[in-house]
């Protein structure tokens, strides 16, 4: 049923927002997304909102991944088992900083990347 299947969902690593309809106007399915979702290892935090219908969900990307989160709003009625969503990779610089690498090495490492390519650029320009 359409009311299973999230209408929207937007994704972040650590962040997942969705809207599922079995929610809105629903005290008892919010309550119980958000019972069941604390209980998957390495959801750090749940807040259903009855009145919009929206779910977000903050996790930990190493520990759980978004399949994950899907299966176990399945497992308990409140989305349909082929909702689950296939999400692009996330870029390069969004995996570093999901991995636990500190948000400072990886802009470091972007800057310096940056700074030798134009580096590089200028000195075949001075050549020519």
């Amino acid at each position: 049923m359409a009311e299973y299947v999230p209408q929207q969902y937007h994704l972040v690593p650590g962040r997942l927002r969705l809207k599922i309809a079995s929610v809105k106007g629903n005290e008892a399915r919010a309550r119980l997304a958000e019972a069941r979702l604390r209980e998957v290892n390495g959801v750090r935090d749940v807040c259903a909102n009855k009145l919009t219908g929206s779910l977000i969900v903050r996790f930990d990307p190493v520990i759980v991944s978004v399949a994950q989160i899907f299966n176990a709003l399945a497992t308990n009625g409140l989305v349909d088992a082929g909702a689950v969503p296939t999400f692009p990779v996330a870029p390069a610089s969004a995996q570093l900083v999901a991995s636990g690498a500190p948000v400072a090495d990886a802009l470091f490492n972007k800057a310096v990347e940056t700074l030798l390519e134009r580096c590089a650029l200028a000195l075949i320009a001075a050549v020519v």
